[in-house]
């Protein structure tokens, strides 16, 4: 006498919403993760380019482009942007070349904390050396914050010497 076994075939309704529910709880965790890495990514790319902009500064004051001294002055709100400028005497108020640059949208300018001149870093032509240097804890000329989490932070460094670091 034979027993013929039954062989189900395909997959029960249980099964395919146990998979689907498995399936959902690891795309929320990737995009989760995806979320964290994008956000730590854009304070850290934004904190390398204000860091840029301000050794691009240092390097026109240096070379004597159009003999005169180069800063880069930051607007902390609402316009949360820096000004790459060319300082004809009268500071950036009266300066006519100036290149606005903004942070993305994750990030913000929390704190400018600078000697001399507020919210304005000046390198001094030939040199590179500033008078507007960072005057925070640590000599901090500028900090950058996540919107939604300010324990996340960098700090832009400027050294009266001119040195520039980003911690």
């Amino acid at each position: 006498m034979f027993f013929k076994l039954h062989h189900p075939r395909g997959f029960s309704l249980v099964e395919i919403l146990l998979a689907i529910a498995i399936l959902a709880i690891l795309a929320s965790m990737g995009f989760i993760m995806f979320g964290g890495y994008q956000r730590r990514t854009e304070l850290d790319t934004s904190a390398r380019q204000i860091a840029a902009i301000l050794r691009r500064a240092q390097g026109k004051a240096v070379s004597g482009e159009n003999d005169k001294p180069w800063g880069v002055r930051f607007n902390v709100d609402p316009t949360n942007s820096y000004v790459l400028y060319r300082d004809d005497g009268s500071g950036y108020a009266a300066a006519t070349q100036k290149e606005t640059l903004s942070l993305g949208g994750y990030v913000k300018i929390a704190a400018v904390t600078i000697q001399g001149a507020g919210n304005e870093v000046l390198f001094q032509k030939r040199t590179g050396t500033t008078t507007t240097y960072g005057s925070g804890s640590g000599g901090i000329a500028v900090r950058l914050e996540d919107i939604a989490d300010s324990s996340k932070f960098k700090n832009i460094i400027v050294t009266a010497q001119g040195k520039i670091d980003v911690e």
